[in-house]
């Protein structure tokens, strides 16, 4: 059952109110994009999330990088819900995520006025209610393939899981001047999402070491399904001189 309108203002933080020209052409990008994943041919490998049981079953944060959003969601349902900008070009997405049944709660990692605190404390009740989170790990500004440790803070208050996914298409459409190269899915692709294990976050974790962990994790996913960006984010990662590769030391600690 798709979520009604007013369920979503119930459970989300308001977003900023959009100009009539700006709320047609959402609506139409909604359309557009929603007829184009009705085409996918959906693959999914290595799906651990029905097997996680105990208190924190169906208490899952699903990451995913900045660059996968799009065919992330293909599989949404009305159990998900995901954090989105309240800036113009975040409210823009609201009405293609309700068409793919997906709850969007409108915040920003910056907290404060932007609604930080607010959004984090309905995530964290969507979760513990028993029901999935998906979060880009990486934005809303990259570095791409980095993850943030909001996904590990958002875990560790909802006592769930992390569960990484890493999406590819051998056919598809890349924006490569934007920072995280964003993938558009052709139509009729075929889209596999490869699941990695479960990472268990407890009261006592370091949410800056899991954050290192899903790093890692998502950069082996996405070397076993689209090897040529996993070396691009690696080759980049290892050029900064703040911040090693995933095969650093500080990541393989942590892996």
């Amino acid at each position: 059952m798709t979520p009604s309108k007013r369920s979503v203002r119930n459970a989300s933080v308001t977003g900023i109110e959009l100009p009539i020209g700006r709320r047609i052409l959402a609506q139409a990008l909604a359309w557009t994009f929603w007829s184009l994943m009705r085409t996918y041919r959906v693959r999914v490998w290595n799906d651990p999330r029905g097997s996680l049981g105990g208190t924190r079953a169906g208490r899952i944060v699903v990451t995913i990088l900045h660059a996968h959003q799009l065919g992330a969601l293909s599989m949404a349902d009305e159990a998900s819900a995901t954090l989105v900008s309240r800036s113009k070009d975040g409210q823009m997405l609201v009405p293609l995520l309700e068409r793919c049944r997906c709850l969007p709660i409108c915040g920003s990692t910056g907290g404060g006025k932007k609604g930080g605190a607010r959004a984090l404390t309905e995530l964290i009740r969507h979760v513990r209610s028993g029901k999935q989170a998906v979060i880009a790990v990486d934005g809303p500004r990259g570095p791409r393939g980095r993850a943030q440790k909001g996904c590990a803070m958002l875990a560790q208050k909802a006592d769930g899981w992390i569960v990484p996914v890493a999406i590819s298409s051998p056919k598809r459409w890349m924006l490569r001047k934007t920072w995280d190269r964003f993938q558009i899915c052709m139509p009729f692709s075929k889209v596999s999402f490869r699941f990695g294990e479960p990472i268990r976050v407890d009261q006592a974790a370091d949410l800056d070491v899991i954050a290192d962990r899903v790093s890692t994790a998502l950069w082996e996913l996405e070397s076993r399904v689209d090897p040529s960006e996993a070396q691009r984010c690696r080759d980049a990662w290892d050029a900064e001189s703040d911040h090693a590769g995933p095969g650093s030391e500080r990541l393989a600690r942590a892996a």
